[in-house]
């Protein structure tokens, strides 16, 4: 099947086919290494047209694992509306205008205060609630970790082949 037929497909046929969700092939445990860098098992998803993503578990105040994106085209990390909702993350009173390759809004800002990939801590920031068009915590993408949360660490590298992620935080 093509690439963009396996995206569209939904989450129960997958499940029948035995192919596992983003969600659910993130929620394997990461090894530590030296210097504190942390190898984060992850799933490389293929979408239409040949595009890439590369999703990791994300804990949030204690709950998950759930899939969230790397981007580092984005500048702002986003969680799905609907989980923000349900983890009932405080509310800045800010709104914040969000654009992408689709098109722009404007989204509500959210604290985001105990997350973390994998068991490599996130720093606090107010992140933005966005309705994400394959936002479902339990098959599909919960958000999407942003150049704000990516910069700190020293370095992220993605082995696509072993589907793998090393997270090294930056030196004290």
């Amino acid at each position: 099947s093509d690439d963009a037929t396996t995206v569209q497909r939904s989450a129960a046929q997958k499940a029948r086919e035995g192919e596992k969700s983003p969600q659910a092939a993130v929620s394997q445990q990461a090894k530590a290494g030296a210097n504190g860098e942390r190898k984060v098992n992850a799933k490389v998803v293929h979408g239409p047209h040949g595009s890439v993503a590369v999703a990791v578990p994300v804990y949030v105040n204690g709950e998950g694992p759930f899939a969230f994106i790397l981007d580092t085209g984005a500048s702002q990390s986003v969680i799905d509306t609907a989980l923000a909702r349900e983890l009932k993350l405080e509310k800045t009173g800010s709104k914040a205008p969000v654009q992408g390759v689709a098109g722009s809004t404007v989204a509500r800002e959210v604290v985001i205060e105990k997350w973390r990939v994998d068991k490599m801590p996130l720093r606090t920031l107010a992140g933005v609630a966005v309705g994400l068009a394959s936002g479902d915590k339990h098959a599909g993408v919960a958000g999407l970790l942003g150049s704000d949360v990516l910069s700190g660490f020293e370095s992220v590298a993605i082995d696509y082949q072993k589907q793998v992620v090393t997270l090294r935080p930056k030196r004290r």
